[in-house]
């Protein structure tokens, strides 16, 4: 039986079909290829969390594939952490649960 996939697969995948008897054809991406398929993958990875919140699972896999399109771009996760923790105590997190409808300058 033969499968489609055309994305972005972990990179184990391939070698793992191969150990279970399945013939893979796959490449390796150019970068901006590759960037696209990080984001097209990171939509995936949000909808199924979005299907299955108490996932852990997911929340991995949208991690990962942040990772890596942070290694991508030469940022890192300390400085995403930083600019993260700067950002809440600025201006705070999203725990109130606020949402905004409009605003007047008078």
């Amino acid at each position: 039986m033969k499968e489609e996939f055309y994305k972005l697969v972990r990179d184990r995948v391939p070698e793992i079909m191969k150990s279970e008897g399945a013939v893979v054809q796959y490449q390796v991406m150019e970068d901006k290829y590759y960037r696209n398929e990080l984001f097209l993958k990171l939509r995936e990875e949000a909808r199924e969390l979005m299907d299955d919140p108490h996932d852990v699972e997911e929340y991995a896999d949208i991690l990962e594939v942040l990772d890596c399109i942070m290694k991508l771009h030469g940022i890192s996760f300390d400085a995403v952490m930083e600019t993260k923790a700067k950002k809440r105590e600025q201006k705070g997190s999203f725990t109130e649960k606020y949402f905004l409808y409009h605003s007047e300058t008078i």
